[in-house]
């Protein structure tokens, strides 16, 4: 499925978020390298399952908020 793909690839990235499905939008947070978040991002962008990518905020953090989550 696409989530057991993203929470492997993450795995392998070591890049962890959250994921949240609401009212038929979804929402995500990606945490990890810089260059690693932006090249994967670029992934979903390009993805033709995923429209309408927007993205809300972009920045370093001094610590993780969802450390142990890979995805979910």
């Amino acid at each position: 499925t696409l989530l057991e793909g993203a929470r492997a690839t993450n795995t392998r990235l070591g890049v962890t978020g959250l994921l949240l499905f609401h009212e038929g939008s979804f929402i995500q947070v990606l945490e990890g390298p810089p260059d690693v978040v932006e090249a994967l991002y670029a992934r979903i962008e390009t993805d033709p399952r995923h429209g309408g990518a927007l993205v809300l905020s972009r920045g370093l953090v001094e610590e993780r908020s969802f450390g142990e989550w890979r995805m979910g």
